[in-house]
C-alpha cells in the first residue's frame, strides 16, 4: 500500500511546494462543474494495471493490434471481475464544488457516461451515455426536476453535442449502417432539438462547440495529413468551414473571445488559446505534465484541465495567464470536466 499511494503523495507535494499559485480555492466560481471521477482506490488500480501493460511483453498484441484499456485489467489477473476492472477506466459522472472539492457522483447516469454541455442558464445538462456495445446516445438532465431525456435515439453513433441559441442543438453522429461510407459528421438541429440536418462534411468530425453568442460552431476534425485539427464554421447558414488551430477538445470562453484547447508539441499535450478566427495563438502556462481536456470557468477567470503523470488523471485549476497550479482533488481521478 506504501509503494501504491507514493506517486500520489509526491505529486500532491510537489504541487503544493513548488509552484506557488497566487489564488484561493474560496476565490474559483460556486456553479457546480461536471466531470468524471474514480475514487482513490479506482484511480489506484487503474495507475497499477496500466504501470504492469508497462512492464509486460504484451503477447496478447499479434500483429502490433492494439488491446483495449477496459481490458487489460482481465489480462492481468489482478483478481477483481471484469465489471469491476472496467469500472476503475471508465469512472462515475459527478458534480463538482471548486471551492470545497466536495463531488457529488450522479445515480442516474451509468458508469462510462461523460459530461458534454451546459445550458445558459445551468439548469440542463447533455451527456453521453453508453447504450449497448460501441453505441452511446446523447441525453439532458434538468437539475431542477431531476429529470433525465433523451436527445438523440435510432442507430446512429453520437460523438459529441452542445446547446446553442433558441433550443438548438449540435450532435457530432455517424450511422455505422453506412459501412465504408460511414462518416461522422456535425448535425444542426432546430429548436427542441429536432430535425436536425448535416452542417460539416465529415468524414471525421466531433465534438462541437457553440459560442455563446450562437454565431460561432467549432468541432474537431483532420487535415488532409490525418491531423487533429479545430475547425469552426456558421452553425446556421454552413458554408466553407476554416481552420483555428492544431489539436483537440476546445472550449469557448463565456465571452467567446477565446478558444482554449489541448495542442501537441515537443512531444507532450499542452493547453492553448486562440481567438476564434485562429489569430493570437498562445500558450497557457507550462508543466512538464500532459495537459488534457480544459474547460474555462463560468467568470472566465481560471481553465480546468486534466494533469496526466504515472497513470494518474488529477484536476487542475490555473488561472486564464497562465500563473500557477492548484489541484482541485485530493484524492482520485477527475477528468473530462465540463463548466
Amino acid at each position: 500500500m506504501v509503494l501504491r499511494l507514493g506517486p500520489v503523495l509526491l505529486f500532491t507535494t510537489l504541487l503544493d511546494g513548488c509552484v506557488g499559485p497566487r489564488f484561493q480555492l474560496a476565490d474559483l466560481p460556486s456553479e457546480p462543474m461536471a466531470l468524471v471521477s474514480r475514487t482513490r482506490e479506482e484511480s489506484e488500480r487503474r495507475a497499477e494495471i496500466l504501470a504492469r501493460a508497462e512492464e509486460e511483453p504484451a503477447p496478447w498484441r499479434p500483429g502490433g493490434a492494439l488491446v483495449r484499456l477496459e481490458d487489460v485489467g482481465d489480462l492481468l489477473g489482478l483478481g477483481r471481475s471484469a465489471e469491476e476492472k472496467r469500472a476503475d477506466f471508465l469512472g462515475k459522472m459527478a458534480f463538482l464544488d471548486a471551492r470545497t472539492g466536495e463531488v457529488e457522483r450522479l445515480a442516474f447516469a451509468p458508469r462510462g457516461a461523460r459530461p458534454l454541455d451546459w445550458s445558459r442558464d445551468r439548469h440542463l445538462l447533455l451527456y453521453l451515455a453508453p447504450l449497448s456495445g460501441d453505441r452511446q446516445h446523447v441525453f439532458e438532465y434538468d437539475r431542477r426536476s431531476e429529470v433525465v431525456r433523451p436527445i438523440a435515439r435510432g442507430s446512429h453513433i453520437y460523438r459529441g453535442a452542445s446547446y446553442g441559441p433558441d433550443g438548438r442543438i449540435a450532435l457530432a453522429r455517424f450511422d455505422p449502417r453506412e459501412g465504408d461510407a460511414a462518416r461522422s459528421r456535425i448535425f444542426v438541429t432546430q429548436p427542441g432539438g429536432v430535425s436536425p440536418r448535416p452542417v460539416t462534411p465529415g468524414p471525421v468530425d466531433t465534438w462541437p462547440v457553440w459560442s455563446p453568442d450562437g454565431n460561432v460552431l467549432i468541432y474537431s476534425s483532420i487535415d488532409e495529413a490525418g491531423r487533429a485539427v479545430i475547425r469552426a464554421i456558421d452553425p446556421l447558414k454552413g458554408g466553407e468551414s476554416r481552420l483555428v488551430a492544431r489539436g483537440v477538445e476546445p472550449a469557448f470562453s463565456p465571452k467567446g473571445d477565446w478558444v482554449v484547447y489541448s495542442t501537441k508539441r515537443r512531444g507532450r499535450w499542452m493547453i492553448w488559446r486562440a481567438r476564434p478566427d485562429g489569430s493570437g495563438k498562445h500558450p497557457i502556462g507550462s508543466s512538464a505534465r500532459g495537459e488534457r481536456d480544459p474547460t474555462v470557468s463560468p467568470d472566465g477567470r481560471f481553465i480546468v484541465y486534466v494533469a496526466e503523470e504515472n497513470g494518474y488523471q488529477r484536476l487542475m485549476v490555473r488561472p486564464l495567464d497562465g500563473s500557477g497550479d492548484r489541484p482541485l482533488l485530493r484524492s482520485g481521478d477527475g477528468l473530462l470536466p465540463v463548466w
